[in-house]
């Protein structure tokens, strides 16, 4: 019975040790890149007709060093949120809020509707804020100034 405990130790050993041989990557210097991006309420622009399917709000900045991390690293953005309690945040992309719309007069209904808040990048250093609210309610909802934080690293 102890030589099978001996035979059985040794393998698992055995294991562990194969587990990390060659599996080791050349590992490059990291570089990070880190920005905070303003926009502007009057920056957004519509994508599509106002409340008709797949209409959306985008805005682009095109100065985003992608050039190595766009194959080669992370790019994570945030948007930063204050709190009820008035502390700020980052929320990471994507992100989702919701909303509630005080009804008109005490029969109608409260309306509910929420805006997602994502990004996209692209290989010629640029990455696009995209807002897509619920329904398609783009007319009568539209972004405000918000501030979106980019953190690349490669």
């Amino acid at each position: 019975m102890r030589n099978i405990k001996c035979y059985l130790a040794g393998a698992v050993l055995a294991l562990v040790a194969a587990s990390g041989c060659n599996s080791a990557e050349v590992v490059e210097p990291n570089s990070w890149y880190s920005e905070n991006f303003e926009v502007l309420e009057d920056d957004w622009q519509m994508i599509g007709r106002p409340n008709t399917d797949g209409t959306f709000y985008s805005y682009t900045f095109d100065k985003v060093p992608l050039n190595v991390s766009y194959y080669k690293g992370i790019v994570s953005a945030y948007i930063y949120v204050t709190t009820e309690t008035g502390q700020e945040k980052q929320m990471p992309l994507p992100s989702v809020n919701y909303y509630l719309v005080p009804p008109q007069s005490p029969s109608d209904p409260p309306y509910y509707y929420s805006v997602k808040y994502d990004y996209a990048i692209g290989d010629d250093g640029t990455i696009e804020f995209l807002a897509y609210v619920s329904d398609y309610w783009t007319e009568e909802f539209h972004p405000g100034t918000l501030t979106f934080r980019v953190a690349i690293i490669w």
